[in-house]
């Protein structure tokens, strides 16, 4: 999708929260929930969000801890398996911050004050990456 160059992370954010676009899902929402929008949008990883913030983030390794003891969890909700460290940047924040985030095994939540944007995956950076050095 086009859209404005901002210069800043939100650039960086494939799907974007406040253009409706991201993937994610509410505490309360069932892991099956969770897994079902992981495996239909061929991602790793949802935000977990509430009141439009993000509180918290399931991952593949969070839902398959959860389910690998007793598969009748997947009924379970995401509260109940989702991972409250969640790395907040302000879209102010340089790559080099980012790449802190990763080498901790985070992704970053992109979000200011008042505004959440969306998640940044390794993945989203080197697409950045070769789309600004054109490696087509």
């Amino acid at each position: 999708m086009d859209r404005p160059h901002l210069g800043d992370l939100r650039d960086l954010v494939s799907r974007r929260y406040d253009e409706g676009a991201a993937v994610t899902v509410a505490p309360d929402d069932t892991l099956n929930t969770a897994w079902k929008r992981m495996k239909l949008y061929d991602v790793s990883q949802l935000p977990v969000i509430e009141d439009d913030r993000p509180v918290a983030v399931i991952d593949e390794s969070d839902l398959l801890v959860a389910i690998s003891g007793d598969p009748k969890r997947f009924s379970d909700p995401v509260h109940t398996a989702m991972s409250k460290s969640v790395e907040t940047v302000r879209p102010n924040a340089d790559i080099a911050t980012l790449l802190d985030i990763f080498h901790r095994g985070y992704v970053a939540m992109v979000a200011d004050g008042k505004n959440f944007y969306g998640v940044i995956t390794r993945i989203d950076v080197i697409n950045h990456l070769r789309r600004k050095y054109d490696l087509s």
